[in-house]
């Protein structure tokens, strides 16, 4: 089994500069923008509509994690591949979201959360981005209707 098949994530933590970005990007362009989704745990846990945003995604790319200190149940539930609850707006009544995604976290800083199970422990990869580049480029251009082009090495 793979790390992709399993109740894993990936966090690739480590400072500015050191390419966690470009590598959501590099995902993304491989995966396709149309089955990636992108949020920040303190979305998933208090915007009532966010989950259904996670509904037929591939990568569920989670940021702005060293600001975030609450519950991380929901992000449990989509780790553990339980469906959670999805709304819509102006819709009485919630739909089950079946998560079919493999999350990666990206951080500046190591996760700070209220887990006293450590569950999320348990199920993190940790991937330390430690080499800061001194030459900034993007790798990867989006264009409209969804035309993808690298911009280095030509």
């Amino acid at each position: 089994m793979s790390w992709l098949e399993g109740q894993v994530f990936l966090y690739v933590q480590g400072p500015g500069g050191t390419g966690k970005s470009q590598l959501a990007l590099i995902l993304t362009a491989l995966i396709g923008r149309e089955n990636v989704v992108t949020t920040t745990l303190k979305d998933l846990n208090n915007n009532t509509f966010e989950c259904s945003n996670l509904r037929g995604k591939k990568l569920i790319l989670i940021s702005d994690t060293e600001r975030y200190g609450g519950d991380i149940s929901i992000l449990n539930q989509i780790v553990g591949r339980y469906s959670v609850r999805g709304m819509v707006k102006f819709i009485q009544g919630a739909y089950e979201v079946r998560i079919q995604g493999t999350v990666m976290i990206v951080g500046n800083a190591p996760l700070e959360v209220s887990d006293t199970s450590n569950a999320l422990a348990i199920r993190m990869r940790l991937f330390h981005a430690e080499n800061i580049s001194n030459k900034r480029e993007d790798l990867i251009s989006y264009f409209p209707g969804g035309r993808v082009e690298r911009t280095s090495g030509k």
